[in-house]
């Protein structure tokens, strides 16, 4: 501010200097000027006086004077440029300083409405996420396979993982979704990776694990035989829904198991279907080993074992319903506890070999499904030692002719003079048949009566004699 103060005074006295009226070539002829451009249009400044120049004689000698040619000096005039100063007047782009105003931006402040946003407080309901809480059905069942260890002690054992629909027995097989068992036995273990849920006749539930082989394949002939094991392992129906009920997972008793294994002749075709199937021999090597349990003054043989599931999405155990189970269970391969397993009927009375429906623990079959005696078989898988309850005679041994003279009637021969007398001596039939039977319906025990509170019906066992029409997928998937 200081030097535009100075500036404007300069200017102000360069103003005063001439007088205010004259200024901008107002200057009349012999009026006073500093310069010609002070003069009105057509005067010089000469000697500070306005003049014509070609005016005549204006009363001085001097004018008069040839020395006229002094009008030279208006060259003075040159001095107007001193204007130029007042270029100074740039210095007013001071007046940016007024920017100052920008202070008002502090009414940004009003920004403090933002603390409406306090309101988001009612955030606080998120704590109905509590609610998560019911993932303690986080303790979702799960099939643990350390669950089915056999207990120390058990020299023979079984057990079974499956996961799967139920199916009807009497209806089309339908695989497992997942397979996972084994038995062990003196003999050697068996490993299963495939089998099928099944209802039957809707009292017992069936979980049938199986492994299998072909073997003498003559792909010319279209012929093969099917080495097959299976592992039967049967509960009752009413389990499910009375263990769902109790909200219980697992019971300390194992299921009704019987083991087997058996020779299938089939035929195929030249696409490797199989077309047709044959029964030729059919050995069971194994039951469920039982422990006897009173209960209200019942007593039950209950199978050595458990039983795990998964029920949570089930109602009855019903034909279309999803099963996830797991099975472990001791195992008796005595042969005396197979026939007495095979031959109880429900009244208690255990048959003997002769007596009318006896079963062996091995059936052997002819080329056209006649059953025929082990011992006498020559299928695949090979005969059988005759059983030690089978007398000699009936197992085709050769009796000697000393052995038959024994069995002579002990009679007296007269004297020679004596008439003969004529007597009949009976001679052993050698040609023994054997009763065509079959395995009676075995009854299983209300083996959950012990353990939940619900009246479970006394059901009985399917046929175990008979060996189901095994789903054989075409031979040509496999190798042999």
């Amino acid at each position: 501010m200081k030097k535009v103060l100075l500036v404007i005074g300069f200017i102000s006295l360069l103003f005063v200097a001439c007088d205010e009226s004259n200024v901008f070539g107002s200057s009349g002829n012999g009026e006073n000027c500093t310069k010609t451009s002070d003069c009105k249009m057509g005067l010089v400044c000469i000697d500070f006086i306005c003049v014509d120049p070609d005016g005549g004689d204006s009363g001085s000698d001097e004018v008069n004077d040839t020395d006229s040619g002094n009008t030279g000096n208006t060259g003075d005039t040159g001095n107007s440029g001193n204007t130029g100063d007042t270029g100074n007047t740039g210095n007013t782009g001071n007046t940016g300083n007024t920017g100052d105003t920008g202070n008002t931006g502090n009414t940004g402040n009003s920004g403090n409405t933002g603390d409406t946003g306090n309101t988001g407080n009612t955030g606080d309901t998120g704590n109905t996420g509590n609610t998560g809480d019911t993932g303690n059905t986080g303790d979702t069942c799960t099939l643990e396979n350390s669950w089915m260890t056999p207990d120390v002690g058990w020299t023979s054992w079984g057990n079974l993982k499956m996961v799967g629909q139920i199916a009807d027995y009497d209806g089309n097989y339908l695989e497992a979704t997942l397979t996972e068992g084994k038995i062990t036995l003196s003999s050697g273990s068996t490993d299963f990776t495939e089998g099928s849920f099944m209802n039957y006749q809707s009292s017992v539930l069936l979980a049938d694990a199986t492994t299998y082989e072909f073997t003498d394949v003559d792909e010319s002939a279209g012929t093969a035989v099917v080495d097959y094991w299976d592992a039967m392992y049967q509960f009752s129906q009413q389990l499910v829904p009375s263990m769902k009920s109790e909200n219980a997972n697992e019971v300390d008793f194992g299921a009704t198991i019987f083991f087997r294994h058996t020779y299938i002749d089939v035929e195929f075709n030249s696409s490797g279907n199989v077309t047709s199937q044959q029964v030729r021999k059919n050995c069971y090597l194994a039951i469920s080993k039982t422990e006897e349990i009173v209960e209200e003054g019942e007593t039950y043989d209950v199978p050595i074992g458990g039983i795990f599931g998964c029920f949570q999405n089930n109602v009855s155990g019903a034909v279309g319903e999803n099963l996830s189970m797991m099975f472990r269970n001791e195992m008796d391969e005595s042969q005396s506890e197979l026939l007495e397993f095979f031959n109880t009927e429900s009244d208690g009375t255990v048959l003997g070999y002769g007596d009318e429906g006896f079963v062996h623990v091995c059936m052997c079959y002819d080329a056209d499904g006649t059953e025929i005696d082990c011992w006498e078989y020559d299928g695949p898988g090979g005969p059988e030692e005759c059983p030690d309850y089978v007398p000699a005679g009936d197992c085709g041994i050769i009796v000697t002719d000393d052995e038959i003279q024994d069995e002579i009637l002990d009679v007296e021969i007269p004297d020679e003079d004596a008439p003969v007398l004529d007597v009949d001596v009976p001679v052993t039939d050698m040609d023994v048949d054997t009763p065509d039977v079959g395995v009676p319906d075995v009854e299983i025990p209300d083996v959950d009566a012990p353990f939940v509170d619900v009246d479970t019906p006394d059901v009985d066992v399917p046929d175990v004699d008979a060996v189901p029409d095994v789903e054989i997928p075409d031979i040509g998937f496999f190798t042999y």
